[in-house]
């Protein structure tokens, strides 16, 4: 199943905090290389880790703010909230991340020059390498601890929880970025003075296509998304399981958050007493809250109730 568990929120909080101890620290580095050296790319990858570090505050408000009570106003709760702010997220990535970059590496392209104490830029690097991988494992863990089976790609796609893979998609193009870095800056020294304004050009790049891969998902979290399959299968293997239901007309699931499910059936009963319909609908609730903990809002419409047989009181007698 790929629905968030209620018990991973704490999970996400922790793979965000780790991500932004990590940019925080990188990001620091990555400014005093690129001042000393010069290099465009290390400024690109500066400006890179500043935004993740920025993007990882405004997950962790989306999720604080998410859990936020219900009340009169939002009486359904706050959990699309975090759906809002990734969607900020993913525009802070295309704007001040990739447009940036971009700008600064054609910049760089047109009035090329060459690295000054590149040893910086490697040592910068080499240490950045390490603190990115070790943020991606624990945001790769926590997205596959979800997944079972499920392909990486397949849970980014269908999970609706953004937090983890919103970190995981920053984390990789954070080591891409790097990379890309470390080759321009290879490059630069071997005398290729362009080499510096591509890659910078390259960074931004790949935060574009992380940004789109982010807007993409948060678009149809916030418009509105049903469960996953499995959760309404096994809705629908409950429901049979009822002799006092007849039919199911509908079952429409919503997500509200990502441990949050709207749920509504429609269902037709068959002639039984009133007495039998209750007792159905209780253990219909029953189950579900015990096998989908994620249905935290359930509604039911009876979309008929066949009418008993009327007792036989033997033939009349025709006048």
């Amino acid at each position: 199943m790929i629905d968030r568990p209620e018990d991973e929120g704490d999970e996400s909080v922790a793979t965000i905090l780790v991500a932004t101890i990590v940019n925080v620290l990188i990001a620091g580095c990555k400014i005093t290389a690129a001042v000393v050296t010069g290099s465009s790319a290390m400024l690109s990858e500066s400006i890179h880790s500043a935004v993740d570090a920025l993007n990882e505050a405004l997950l962790f408000v989306g999720v604080t703010r998410g859990k936020r009570p219900t009340d009169d106003s939002h009486p359904l709760g706050h959990g699309q909230e975090l759906y809002f702010w990734t969607l900020i997220v993913a525009v802070v990535i295309f704007g001040a991340g990739g447009s940036v970059s971009i700008f600064e590496g054609i910049g760089r392209l047109l009035e090329p020059r060459p690295l000054e104490h590149a040893v910086w830029s490697y040592a910068v690097l080499g240490a950045s390498l390490l603190l990115e991988a070790t943020s991606w494992i624990v945001a790769y863990r926590a997205l596959r601890g979800r997944a079972g089976a499920a392909s990486t790609w397949r849970v980014i796609r269908e999970t609706k929880d953004p937090t983890v893979f919103t970190v995981l998609l920053e984390d990789t193009a954070a080591l891409l970025g790097l990379l890309i870095a470390l080759g321009g800056t290879i490059l630069q020294q071997r005398g290729a003075l362009y080499a510096d304004g591509m890659a910078s050009i390259g960074i931004g790049v790949v935060l574009c296509c992380v940004a789109f891969i982010v807007i993409r998902e948060s678009r149809g979290l916030i418009i509105g998304e049903s469960a996953a399959g499995i959760v309404s299968d096994g809705i629908r293997e409950i429901l049979a399981d009822e002799c006092a239901i007849e039919r199911v007309d509908k079952i429409v699931t919503l997500h509200l958050g990502p441990d949050n499910v709207l749920l509504v059936l429609s269902l037709a009963f068959a002639p039984c007493p009133q007495t039998e319909i209750a007792d159905a609908l209780a253990r219909v609730r029953e189950r579900i809250e015990r096998e989908f903990p994620v249905v935290k809002t359930s509604t039911v419409s009876l979309s008929s109730i066949a009418p008993q047989p009327a007792l036989s009181a033997g033939p009349t007698r025709a006048d």
